[in-house]
Formats: structure tokens, C-alpha cells, sequence
């Protein structure tokens, strides 16, 4: 769980490697939980079973980026996706 600029982030992924599995990353109002959370999803829509696993808390750095870090997806060289990627996400 990671608190950045009154949104808690969780990050989740698959559990025993039960395909097909995905990584994801909610986002809620740290004071409204009620409210549409934000959610991304990085399982890459070229590859329906490919997964990400973001099973931990996300970093932050000293200007409000997060970092997050997935493994286990599918690679392919001629694309953005890889089997491990590290993300950078700023509002």
C-alpha cells in the first residue's frame, strides 16, 4: 500500500501462477472511499495471457513519481512490452 497525494495505491497480482493472471494498481480516495477508484492494469492487450505482477508497495521519489515493477509477462522485441518492466507513473 502506498499513500501519494491523498490517494492510497494498492498493487496486486497473481496468486501460484494461475493463468491467466494480470498486475494491477487501484487507486482510492484516501478520504472517500466511495468514489470511482483509479485502476491500471498492466497485462498488455496484445497478449491476453501474458501477466505483470505487481505484488509490492510502489516506491516514491522526492518529486511525487511512483515506481512499480512487473515480472512474468510475455516478451517481445519488436514492442513496448517485455517480460519486465519497471514503471514510471506521475500525475
Amino acid at each position: 500500500m502506498t499513500l501519494l497525494n491523498g490517494v492510497i495505491y494498492l498493487s496486486f497480482a497473481s496468486h501460484g501462477d494461475n493463468q491467466p493472471y494480470h498486475g494491477w494498481l487501484f487507486g482510492y480516495n484516501a478520504t472517500n472511499l466511495s468514489l470511482q477508484p483509479l485502476v491500471y492494469n498492466a497485462t498488455p492487450p496484445t497478449a491476453p495471457k501474458a501477466a505483470s505482477g505487481m505484488a509490492a508497495a510502489a516506491l516514491l521519489d522526492a518529486q511525487g513519481n511512483m515506481y512499480l515493477q512487473t515480472g512474468n509477462g510475455t516478451f517481445r522485441s519488436d514492442h513496448q512490452y517485455h517480460s519486465s518492466n519497471n514503471y514510471a507513473m506521475s500525475r
